[in-house]
Protein backbone atom coordinates (compact mmCIF):
# COMPACT_ATOMS: atom_id res chain seq x y z
CA UNK A 1 0.00 0.00 0.00
CA UNK A 2 1.42 3.38 -1.00
CA UNK A 3 0.39 6.93 -1.82
CA UNK A 4 1.01 8.03 -5.43
CA UNK A 5 2.97 11.25 -5.68
CA UNK A 6 2.79 13.53 -2.67
CA UNK A 7 -0.62 13.80 -1.02
CA UNK A 8 -0.08 15.39 2.40
CA UNK A 9 -0.78 14.36 5.04
CA UNK A 10 -2.12 10.96 3.91
CA UNK A 11 1.38 9.58 3.41
CA UNK A 12 1.43 8.99 7.17
CA UNK A 13 0.43 5.30 7.42
CA UNK A 14 1.32 2.81 10.13
CA UNK A 15 0.71 -0.93 10.46
CA UNK A 16 -1.17 -1.72 13.69
CA UNK A 17 -1.35 -5.51 13.33
CA UNK A 18 -1.07 -8.30 10.76
CA UNK A 19 -2.44 -11.60 12.07
CA UNK A 20 -4.19 -14.50 10.35
CA UNK A 21 -4.68 -12.74 7.04
CA UNK A 22 -6.11 -9.58 8.62
CA UNK A 23 -4.06 -6.37 8.48
CA UNK A 24 -5.07 -3.23 10.37
CA UNK A 25 -3.55 0.02 9.08
CA UNK A 26 -3.83 3.40 10.80
CA UNK A 27 -4.58 6.12 8.24
CA UNK A 28 -3.07 8.87 10.35
CA UNK A 29 -3.79 11.53 7.75
CA UNK A 30 -7.45 11.41 8.79
CA UNK A 31 -6.68 11.91 12.47
CA UNK A 32 -7.05 15.26 14.20
CA UNK A 33 -3.71 14.64 15.91
CA UNK A 34 -2.02 15.52 12.60
CA UNK A 35 -3.46 19.02 12.90
CA UNK A 36 -5.04 19.00 9.46
CA UNK A 37 -8.24 17.01 9.96
CA UNK A 38 -9.77 19.72 12.17
CA UNK A 39 -12.11 22.14 10.43
CA UNK A 40 -13.63 24.94 12.48
CA UNK A 41 -15.19 28.34 12.00
CA UNK A 42 -16.26 31.24 14.23
CA UNK A 43 -18.97 33.72 13.24
CA UNK A 44 -18.36 37.37 12.45
CA UNK A 45 -19.46 40.46 14.35
CA UNK A 46 -21.94 41.12 11.59
CA UNK A 47 -25.31 40.01 10.36
CA UNK A 48 -24.07 37.54 7.75
CA UNK A 49 -22.69 34.00 8.26
CA UNK A 50 -19.11 32.81 8.14
CA UNK A 51 -18.88 29.80 5.82
CA UNK A 52 -16.31 27.12 5.06
CA UNK A 53 -16.18 24.22 2.61
CA UNK A 54 -13.49 21.62 1.94
CA UNK A 55 -13.16 18.80 -0.62
CA UNK A 56 -10.48 16.11 -0.55
CA UNK A 57 -9.83 13.03 -2.72
CA UNK A 58 -6.73 11.15 -1.58
CA UNK A 59 -5.68 8.04 -3.52
CA UNK A 60 -3.94 4.90 -2.28
CA UNK A 61 -2.19 2.38 -4.55
CA UNK A 62 -2.24 -1.34 -3.74
CA UNK A 63 -0.20 -4.17 -5.24
CA UNK A 64 -1.37 -7.58 -4.05
CA UNK A 65 1.28 -10.30 -4.23
CA UNK A 66 0.86 -13.18 -6.68
CA UNK A 67 -1.02 -16.06 -5.10
CA UNK A 68 -3.12 -13.82 -2.83
CA UNK A 69 -6.26 -11.72 -3.07
CA UNK A 70 -7.97 -9.12 -0.92
CA UNK A 71 -11.44 -10.38 -0.03
CA UNK A 72 -12.76 -7.35 1.87
CA UNK A 73 -11.77 -3.91 3.12
CA UNK A 74 -13.32 -1.79 5.87
CA UNK A 75 -12.56 1.83 6.75
CA UNK A 76 -13.67 2.86 10.24
CA UNK A 77 -13.24 6.01 12.27
CA UNK A 78 -14.91 8.56 14.48
CA UNK A 79 -16.00 12.01 13.41
CA UNK A 80 -16.65 14.61 16.10
CA UNK A 81 -18.76 17.69 15.62
CA UNK A 82 -19.14 20.74 17.85
CA UNK A 83 -21.96 23.27 17.53
CA UNK A 84 -22.13 26.31 19.81
CA UNK A 85 -24.85 28.84 19.12
CA UNK A 86 -24.43 32.45 20.25
CA UNK A 87 -27.50 33.40 22.29
CA UNK A 88 -28.13 36.89 23.72
CA UNK A 89 -28.69 36.81 27.50
CA UNK A 90 -31.82 38.93 27.11
CA UNK A 91 -33.95 40.15 24.24
CA UNK A 92 -32.44 39.50 20.81
CA UNK A 93 -31.99 36.96 18.02
CA UNK A 94 -30.11 33.67 18.58
CA UNK A 95 -27.33 32.77 16.19
CA UNK A 96 -26.91 29.63 14.09
CA UNK A 97 -24.26 26.91 13.80
CA UNK A 98 -24.26 24.07 11.24
CA UNK A 99 -21.94 21.36 9.98
CA UNK A 100 -22.15 18.57 7.43
CA UNK A 101 -19.76 15.83 6.30
CA UNK A 102 -19.94 13.11 3.66
CA UNK A 103 -17.48 10.40 2.60
CA UNK A 104 -17.52 7.78 -0.14
CA UNK A 105 -14.94 5.52 -1.70
CA UNK A 106 -14.27 3.51 -4.83
CA UNK A 107 -11.72 1.33 -6.58
CA UNK A 108 -10.04 1.56 -9.99
CA UNK A 109 -8.39 -1.40 -11.71
CA UNK A 110 -7.48 -1.84 -15.34
CA UNK A 111 -9.33 1.30 -16.33
CA UNK A 112 -12.56 0.08 -14.70
CA UNK A 113 -13.96 1.91 -11.67
CA UNK A 114 -16.35 0.65 -9.00
CA UNK A 115 -18.11 3.04 -6.61
CA UNK A 116 -18.92 1.81 -3.12
CA UNK A 117 -21.13 3.07 -0.31
CA UNK A 118 -21.33 6.57 1.17
CA UNK A 119 -21.84 7.88 4.71
CA UNK A 120 -22.99 11.36 5.67
CA UNK A 121 -23.71 13.31 8.85
CA UNK A 122 -25.40 16.67 9.37
CA UNK A 123 -25.58 19.05 12.33
CA UNK A 124 -23.39 16.76 14.42
CA UNK A 125 -22.80 17.81 18.03
CA UNK A 126 -20.87 14.90 19.55
CA UNK A 127 -19.28 11.70 18.21
CA UNK A 128 -20.42 9.53 15.33
CA UNK A 129 -18.85 6.24 14.22
CA UNK A 130 -18.43 5.97 10.46
CA UNK A 131 -17.77 2.74 8.57
CA UNK A 132 -17.29 2.03 4.87
CA UNK A 133 -17.36 -1.59 3.68
CA UNK A 134 -16.13 -3.15 0.43
CA UNK A 135 -16.74 -6.89 0.02
CA UNK A 136 -15.21 -7.66 -3.36
CA UNK A 137 -12.19 -9.70 -4.49
CA UNK A 138 -9.19 -7.66 -5.58
CA UNK A 139 -5.98 -9.04 -7.05
CA UNK A 140 -2.87 -7.47 -8.54
CA UNK A 141 -2.56 -3.69 -8.77
CA UNK A 142 -5.47 -1.31 -8.11
CA UNK A 143 -6.16 2.15 -6.67
CA UNK A 144 -8.47 3.09 -3.81
CA UNK A 145 -10.01 6.59 -3.87
CA UNK A 146 -11.62 8.23 -0.85
CA UNK A 147 -13.72 11.33 -1.47
CA UNK A 148 -14.86 13.59 1.35
CA UNK A 149 -16.67 16.90 1.68
CA UNK A 150 -17.02 19.08 4.78
CA UNK A 151 -19.05 22.26 5.17
CA UNK A 152 -19.47 24.60 8.14
CA UNK A 153 -21.41 27.79 8.78
CA UNK A 154 -21.81 30.06 11.82
CA UNK A 155 -23.97 33.16 12.33
CA UNK A 156 -23.68 35.35 15.42
CA UNK A 157 -26.61 36.00 17.71
CA UNK A 158 -27.43 39.67 18.18
CA UNK A 159 -29.19 42.01 20.60
CA UNK A 160 -30.04 45.59 19.65
CA UNK A 161 -31.69 48.73 21.00
CA UNK A 162 -32.75 52.23 19.96
CA UNK A 163 -32.18 55.47 21.85
CA UNK A 164 -34.37 58.53 21.79
CA UNK A 165 -32.75 59.86 18.62
CA UNK A 166 -33.49 56.61 16.68
CA UNK A 167 -29.84 55.61 16.85
CA UNK A 168 -29.41 51.86 17.16
CA UNK A 169 -26.77 49.70 18.80
CA UNK A 170 -25.85 46.03 18.35
CA UNK A 171 -24.08 43.45 20.49
CA UNK A 172 -23.03 40.22 18.77
CA UNK A 173 -22.71 36.82 20.43
CA UNK A 174 -20.45 34.55 18.44
CA UNK A 175 -21.38 31.07 17.21
CA UNK A 176 -18.90 28.23 16.51
CA UNK A 177 -18.91 25.03 14.43
CA UNK A 178 -16.28 22.35 13.88
CA UNK A 179 -15.65 18.84 12.56
CA UNK A 180 -12.72 16.48 13.00
CA UNK A 181 -11.70 12.89 12.29
CA UNK A 182 -9.85 10.53 14.60
CA UNK A 183 -9.08 6.81 15.04
CA UNK A 184 -9.21 6.13 11.29
CA UNK A 185 -8.28 2.48 10.61
CA UNK A 186 -8.30 0.48 7.37
CA UNK A 187 -8.85 -3.26 7.91
CA UNK A 188 -7.82 -5.52 5.00
CA UNK A 189 -8.72 -9.22 4.74
CA UNK A 190 -6.32 -11.29 2.61
CA UNK A 191 -6.53 -14.96 1.58
CA UNK A 192 -4.38 -17.19 -0.66
CA UNK A 193 -5.58 -17.99 -4.16
CA UNK A 194 -5.41 -21.73 -5.04
CA UNK A 195 -2.96 -22.46 -7.86
CA UNK A 196 -4.24 -24.21 -11.03
CA UNK A 197 -2.67 -27.49 -9.93
CA UNK A 198 -4.52 -27.23 -6.63
CA UNK A 199 -7.82 -26.71 -8.46
CA UNK A 200 -7.04 -29.75 -10.63
CA UNK A 201 -6.42 -31.92 -7.58
CA UNK A 202 -9.61 -30.59 -5.96
CA UNK A 203 -11.71 -31.41 -9.05
CA UNK A 204 -10.13 -34.86 -9.32
CA UNK A 205 -10.94 -35.50 -5.67
CA UNK A 206 -14.54 -34.44 -6.17
CA UNK A 207 -14.77 -36.74 -9.19
CA UNK A 208 -13.47 -39.72 -7.20
CA UNK A 209 -15.96 -38.99 -4.43
CA UNK A 210 -18.76 -38.98 -7.02
CA UNK A 211 -17.66 -42.32 -8.47
CA UNK A 212 -17.47 -43.87 -5.01
CA UNK A 213 -20.92 -42.56 -4.12
CA UNK A 214 -22.38 -43.98 -7.35
CA UNK A 215 -20.88 -47.39 -6.67
CA UNK A 216 -22.34 -47.42 -3.15
CA UNK A 217 -25.74 -46.45 -4.55
CA UNK A 218 -25.69 -49.20 -7.20
CA UNK A 219 -24.51 -51.77 -4.67
CA UNK A 220 -27.23 -50.84 -2.19
CA UNK A 221 -29.89 -50.79 -4.92
CA UNK A 222 -29.03 -54.34 -6.09
CA UNK A 223 -29.19 -55.67 -2.53
CA UNK A 224 -32.65 -54.18 -1.97
CA UNK A 225 -34.03 -55.37 -5.32
CA UNK A 226 -33.08 -59.05 -4.79
CA UNK A 227 -35.77 -59.94 -2.22
CA UNK A 228 -38.44 -58.22 -4.33
CA UNK A 229 -37.53 -60.36 -7.31
CA UNK A 230 -37.62 -63.48 -5.12
CA UNK A 231 -41.10 -62.62 -3.93
CA UNK A 232 -42.34 -62.30 -7.53
CA UNK A 233 -40.89 -65.77 -8.35
CA UNK A 234 -42.97 -67.32 -5.60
Amino acid sequence: MSIPGYTPPYNNLSLLSDVGGTARIAVNGFNVASGSRLWDITSYDAGFPAEFMNWESPSFDFDVRDGYRITSMTLTGTITGVLKVGVPPARGTPGEANNAYSMNWGFVQGGQSVSMEQHAVKDLNGDRQLQLNANLPLEGAFTMNINSEASLSALSGVSYWYDGDDAEGFVYYKSYASLNWHDAVLTVQVSPVPEPSTWGMLLAGVGLLGIAARRRFLSTGSQVAAPVGACRTL
